[in-house]
């Protein structure tokens, strides 16, 4: 809901698969939707395969040629393994390729997240990343987090994560 007016006629570029941006996509059907097939372990695929299943054009774009894709698309829509306080995205490798190329293009880079993907660290003091099919991307390369509390630049992301208890709560209970 908090992405309809970006997303109504628009032509979207997404890495990965992500329960909040497929339910962005089916709320507000974009012009079309280009996934990138996301390797080493595909996962694009079957989410662009669902998308079209249920009614949106969409096209799949193997990894390599995804950048030049952003010369037609009006925006780069994300999803988020964790989104630190300092604004910093943990997603999906080959993320934060996107996000230069789209930030040469002009093409404005929205991570779509729940508040739980928020963590109450920056990344520096977040333990090191051991999965190698992620990667960190800098909140300079982002525009906007969108969650459920509306659109927020990475900057005030520390604000959102101070005036939200259970996010504290939870990694406190979590042992981090």
């Amino acid at each position: 809901i908090q992405l309809r007016d970006r997303l109504e006629d628009a032509v979207i570029l997404t890495h990965s698969a992500s329960a909040t941006v497929r339910e962005a996509l089916l709320r507000t059907s974009p012009a079309r939707v280009i996934c990138t097939a996301s390797d080493p372990y595909g996962e694009g695929r079957p989410f662009a395969q669902d998308l079209q299943e249920n009614g949106l054009d969409v096209e799949l774009v193997e990894d390599e040629q995804a950048p030049r894709q952003l010369e037609w698309a009006s925006l780069l829509l994300l999803g988020a393994d964790t989104v630190f306080r300092c604004g910093t995205l943990c997603n999906k490798v080959g993320t934060r390729a996107l996000a230069e190329a789209a930030h040469d293009e002009g093409v404005p880079v929205i991570v779509a997240c729940e508040l739980l993907k928020l963590a109450p660290m920056r990344a520096e003091d977040a333990p090191p990343l051991t999965e190698p099919e992620f990667e960190l991307t800098p909140p300079e390369l982002i525009d906007c987090v969108m969650t459920e509390e509306g659109g927020h630049p990475p900057e005030e992301i520390a604000a959102l994560v101070d005036r939200t208890p259970f996010l504290r709560a939870g990694y406190t209970l979590l042992g981090r």
